[in-house]
């Protein structure tokens, strides 16, 4: 069974945990990692998920499960580097109100990665892209600077990606992304994104569990 993975770009929903209409233990097992996801217990849901593929890796709702499980799994990532970052900047801010001189920070000129799934051999190139201008064309950048969800569902369309994302995304084996942006009182501070190696069209239940993961992660 092919790995789909569920990539993290912060600058990581489960994809359709609605449960699926298979009788047995294996659609209980799947329903109960669908109803921890729901209700943010994302390590117990991973732990679940991982349950249900092991035992039941053959059936058809294997891969909608392991994609969800991916998903968590990176959102795990993001949700950890946030915490961190957010000790970062306090101790920076802690640093900045000691300094007497007349001083201006502008942090919203570039686009950290902060999240990724680092199990792909790939992942330190699309790291290596970042810091990017929040003006640049990468899915990820648009989503802030645009405070817009950014999907599309197939990059190999002309024109979706500039050089250097169509060239990540060739890099990584994806070929459809949606982006959502992550919101402080209104403003886009950070993205959330995740892709699929297929050319997909990601659902509107989808994108706005996504958009809800984003907004639990700011």
């Amino acid at each position: 069974m092919s790995r789909t993975p569920a990539v993290l770009l912060l600058m990581a929903t489960t994809a359709g945990c609605a449960s699926w209409p298979f009788g047995g233990g294996g659609a209980t097992l799947l329903s109960r990692a669908d109803h921890q996801a729901r209700e943010g217990a994302w390590e117990d849901a991973v732990t679940t998920y991982d349950e249900y593929l092991a035992r039941y890796s053959d059936t058809a709702a294997a891969p909608r499960a392991l994609e969800s499980r991916d998903t968590l799994a990176a959102m795990l990532v993001a949700r950890s580097e946030l915490t961190r970052l957010r000790a970062e900047v306090m101790q920076l801010r802690a640093e900045l109100a000691q300094l007497r001189e007349d001083m201006t920070r502008r942090e919203g000129d570039l686009v950290h990665l902060v999240g990724l799934d680092g199990r792909y051999p790939e992942a330190e190139e699309v790291r290596a892209a970042y810091p990017a201008p929040v003006t640049s064309a990468l899915m990820s950048c648009r989503a802030i600077h645009e405070n817009a969800i950014i999907h599309s569902p197939d990059t190999e369309t002309a024109g979706v990606l500039p050089p250097e994302g169509l060239r990540l995304a060739r890099l990584s084996g994806f070929r459809s992304v949606v982006a959502v942006p992550m919101r402080r009182e209104g403003v886009a501070v950070g993205a959330l994104g995740i892709a699929n190696r297929g050319e997909r069209t990601f659902t509107e239940d989808e994108v706005a569990r996504l958009s809800q993961a984003a907004s639990a992660l700011v």
